[in-house]
């Protein structure tokens, strides 16, 4: 009977220790699964608001695309609200692990006085140290899953801020290229317009010659003969009296000098000009002067 007693006893404790030990794994993975749950909730809810403020909303009409500074608020706002749950959960587990300091002090105080505490005492001691334990390893781990997303999103600001600050630039530059071009348009409207002006003119100028072509009658062909003829006789003329020109020109100014020096003066004298008496010696003279001409040709 004592054996049975033992035996009985051993096994009562060897199942207690099992279902103590059960409990607490099915309370962790009941904590683990709310945590997932939970982790689910959240992500889900993020998409969605994600979903409605920036994929739906943001969207530009002309360019069909995200503006990056839209993007970018919508980060610092995440950012933010993460910052205020990680404080309110710093602070929970600064609440539980002073509660589990004064459990600890409150356990250390009865058995320093002695008190008589009963086993299910114990038991339900350690089950709520246990569950604030875990409780407390839950918020250290959502803390540190908080820390490791915020500096995820941090790197990822930065890089958009980088992109954006490059987008900028080349906005810039393209404002830049826009007004050169616009500048050159300007001009190229300008040269256009003057062209246009010169097409005028030189169609204007075209018409009247394609009019006096098609107006333009060609000369006889005996009339041309006998201009050319006459143009020659003129030109022979011409000679001759150039020829003539000279020589007079030569012989007053032989005469010229020979009144000077006749009368003893360097002056010339507008009255050796004027003859005194007409005589007719035209023909004459003429006559002297073709004979020359005709022995020098």
């Amino acid at each position: 009977m004592e054996l049975l007693g033992k035996e009985r006893d051993i096994f009562a404790e060897s199942v207690d220790q099992f279902y103590r030990k059960t409990s607490r794994q099915r309370n962790n993975l009941a904590a683990q699964i709310q945590q997932m749950v939970l982790q689910k909730v959240e992500t889900l809810e993020a998409m969605a608001i994600f979903e409605e403020r920036i994929v739906k909303d943001s969207v530009d009409p002309l360019t069909r695309q995200i503006p990056l500074e839209k993007f970018v608020r919508h980060i610092e706002d995440w950012l933010r609200c993460a910052e205020a749950i990680i404080a309110k959960l710093r602070l929970r587990c600064s609440a539980l692990h002073y509660k589990c300091i004064s459990l600890k002090q409150q356990l250390k105080q009865k058995e320093e006085l002695g008190d008589t505490l009963l086993p299910v005492d114990l038991d339900q001691m350690r089950i709520e140290y246990q569950v604030l334990m875990e409780k407390l390893e839950q918020k250290n781990n959502d803390l540190l899953d908080m820390k490791k997303k915020s500096g995820d999103a941090g790197f990822a600001l930065t890089q958009h801020k980088k992109q954006l600050v490059h987008q900028m630039k080349e906005l810039h530059a393209t404002q830049r290229k826009i007004a050169k071009e616009k500048k050159q348009l300007t001009v190229l409207t300008n040269s256009i317009a003057d062209v246009k002006n010169e097409v005028t003119v030189s169609e204007q100028k075209l018409q009247n010659i394609m009019y006096l072509v098609e107006n333009f009658t060609a000369p006889d062909l005996l009339d041309y003969i006998m201009k050319q003829k006459e143009i020659r006789e003129l030109q022979k003329i011409l000679k001759v009296w150039s020829r003539r020109t000279g020589i007079q020109t030569t012989a007053l100014k032989g005469h010229v000098q020979h009144m000077k020096r006749l009368s003893g003066v360097n002056k010339t004298d507008e009255n050796w000009f004027i003859l005194p008496v007409k005589v007719d010696t035209t023909n004459t003279i003429e006559a002297k002067e073709d004979q020359e001409l005709a022995e020098q040709e």
